[in-house]
Protein backbone atom coordinates (compact mmCIF):
# COMPACT_ATOMS: atom_id res chain seq x y z
CA UNK A 1 0.00 0.00 0.00
CA UNK A 2 1.70 3.76 -1.15
CA UNK A 3 1.98 6.19 2.08
CA UNK A 4 -0.29 9.22 1.69
CA UNK A 5 1.35 12.23 0.63
CA UNK A 6 2.22 15.17 3.28
CA UNK A 7 0.31 17.79 1.44
CA UNK A 8 3.80 19.71 -0.34
CA UNK A 9 3.17 20.45 -4.04
CA UNK A 10 4.00 18.24 -6.69
CA UNK A 11 8.23 17.29 -7.43
CA UNK A 12 8.68 17.71 -11.22
CA UNK A 13 11.06 15.14 -12.99
CA UNK A 14 13.12 16.58 -16.64
CA UNK A 15 13.84 13.36 -18.46
CA UNK A 16 11.89 10.35 -17.52
CA UNK A 17 14.08 7.46 -19.35
CA UNK A 18 16.05 4.50 -17.47
CA UNK A 19 16.97 6.41 -14.11
CA UNK A 20 14.30 9.10 -13.99
CA UNK A 21 11.66 6.78 -14.85
CA UNK A 22 12.37 4.41 -12.11
CA UNK A 23 12.75 7.38 -9.74
CA UNK A 24 10.16 8.90 -10.68
CA UNK A 25 7.81 5.40 -10.38
CA UNK A 26 9.39 4.45 -7.10
CA UNK A 27 7.58 8.62 -5.87
CA UNK A 28 4.25 7.75 -7.55
CA UNK A 29 4.23 4.70 -6.15
CA UNK A 30 5.05 6.10 -2.57
CA UNK A 31 2.12 8.77 -2.46
CA UNK A 32 4.39 11.86 -3.88
CA UNK A 33 2.59 13.59 -6.73
CA UNK A 34 4.89 14.19 -9.84
CA UNK A 35 4.59 15.86 -12.89
CA UNK A 36 7.00 14.86 -15.46
CA UNK A 37 8.60 16.28 -19.31
CA UNK A 38 10.55 14.07 -21.37
CA UNK A 39 11.56 14.21 -25.08
CA UNK A 40 9.78 10.83 -25.62
CA UNK A 41 5.74 11.50 -24.63
CA UNK A 42 5.40 8.07 -24.20
CA UNK A 43 7.93 7.69 -20.74
CA UNK A 44 5.50 10.23 -18.98
CA UNK A 45 2.41 7.53 -18.68
CA UNK A 46 4.69 4.57 -18.11
CA UNK A 47 6.85 6.59 -15.11
CA UNK A 48 3.41 7.56 -13.45
CA UNK A 49 4.18 10.98 -13.58
CA UNK A 50 1.15 13.75 -14.55
CA UNK A 51 2.40 14.83 -17.54
CA UNK A 52 3.51 18.74 -17.58
CA UNK A 53 2.06 20.84 -20.47
CA UNK A 54 5.76 22.69 -20.48
CA UNK A 55 8.84 23.59 -18.89
CA UNK A 56 7.65 26.37 -18.34
CA UNK A 57 4.48 24.59 -16.38
CA UNK A 58 6.46 22.48 -14.70
CA UNK A 59 8.91 25.41 -13.42
CA UNK A 60 5.90 27.14 -11.97
CA UNK A 61 3.83 24.37 -10.28
CA UNK A 62 6.65 22.72 -8.27
CA UNK A 63 9.30 24.00 -6.02
CA UNK A 64 11.62 20.52 -6.26
CA UNK A 65 12.51 20.04 -10.02
CA UNK A 66 14.92 16.68 -10.45
CA UNK A 67 17.30 16.60 -13.82
CA UNK A 68 17.77 12.93 -14.58
CA UNK A 69 19.52 13.50 -18.23
CA UNK A 70 21.91 11.71 -20.52
CA UNK A 71 24.88 14.41 -20.70
CA UNK A 72 26.06 17.97 -20.45
CA UNK A 73 24.44 19.31 -23.86
CA UNK A 74 21.15 18.09 -22.89
CA UNK A 75 21.34 19.49 -19.18
CA UNK A 76 22.40 22.77 -20.76
CA UNK A 77 19.34 22.78 -23.14
CA UNK A 78 16.92 22.70 -20.39
CA UNK A 79 18.83 25.07 -18.35
CA UNK A 80 20.44 27.85 -20.72
CA UNK A 81 17.92 27.14 -23.72
CA UNK A 82 14.53 29.25 -24.46
CA UNK A 83 12.20 28.68 -21.64
CA UNK A 84 14.52 26.74 -19.75
CA UNK A 85 15.35 26.91 -16.30
CA UNK A 86 17.53 30.13 -16.01
CA UNK A 87 14.16 31.89 -17.50
CA UNK A 88 11.58 30.08 -15.21
CA UNK A 89 13.19 28.59 -12.13
CA UNK A 90 12.17 30.67 -8.94
CA UNK A 91 13.86 32.13 -6.28
CA UNK A 92 14.64 29.33 -3.35
CA UNK A 93 13.41 26.70 -5.70
CA UNK A 94 15.27 23.44 -5.61
CA UNK A 95 17.14 21.75 -8.66
CA UNK A 96 18.54 18.58 -8.17
CA UNK A 97 20.45 17.27 -10.88
CA UNK A 98 20.65 13.43 -10.94
CA UNK A 99 22.85 13.09 -14.07
CA UNK A 100 26.02 12.39 -15.04
CA UNK A 101 27.88 15.39 -16.42
CA UNK A 102 30.75 17.43 -17.35
CA UNK A 103 32.49 18.67 -13.97
CA UNK A 104 33.56 22.29 -15.68
CA UNK A 105 29.47 22.64 -17.20
CA UNK A 106 27.97 21.20 -14.12
CA UNK A 107 29.86 23.98 -12.01
CA UNK A 108 29.09 27.00 -14.54
CA UNK A 109 25.39 26.05 -14.45
CA UNK A 110 24.88 25.63 -11.18
CA UNK A 111 26.68 28.87 -10.57
CA UNK A 112 24.40 30.43 -12.71
CA UNK A 113 21.05 29.22 -10.86
CA UNK A 114 22.64 29.89 -7.67
CA UNK A 115 22.99 33.25 -8.55
CA UNK A 116 19.23 33.76 -9.25
CA UNK A 117 18.58 32.42 -6.14
CA UNK A 118 18.05 28.55 -6.47
CA UNK A 119 19.25 26.23 -4.75
CA UNK A 120 21.10 23.83 -6.62
CA UNK A 121 22.02 20.03 -5.50
CA UNK A 122 23.89 17.51 -7.49
CA UNK A 123 23.22 14.08 -6.32
CA UNK A 124 26.54 12.78 -7.76
CA UNK A 125 28.94 15.39 -7.19
CA UNK A 126 31.34 12.77 -6.28
CA UNK A 127 31.38 11.14 -9.54
CA UNK A 128 31.17 15.01 -11.28
CA UNK A 129 33.88 16.39 -9.91
CA UNK A 130 33.32 16.96 -6.55
CA UNK A 131 30.29 19.66 -7.20
CA UNK A 132 27.48 19.68 -4.03
CA UNK A 133 25.54 22.25 -3.73
CA UNK A 134 25.74 25.42 -6.05
CA UNK A 135 29.36 24.94 -6.18
CA UNK A 136 30.23 23.54 -2.93
CA UNK A 137 32.77 20.31 -2.93
CA UNK A 138 33.22 17.23 -1.17
CA UNK A 139 33.86 18.16 2.52
CA UNK A 140 33.20 21.53 2.56
CA UNK A 141 30.21 23.02 5.40
CA UNK A 142 27.50 24.61 4.10
CA UNK A 143 27.62 28.11 4.93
Amino acid sequence: MAAQHGGAGPVGIVGLGNMGGRITRRMVDAGHPVWGVDRVAARIPASGAKPAPSLAELAAACDVIMLSLPDSSVIESVIRGPGGLLERARDGQVIVDLSTANPTSTRSLHDQLAARGNRVVDALGDLAGGVRVAGQTAGEKED
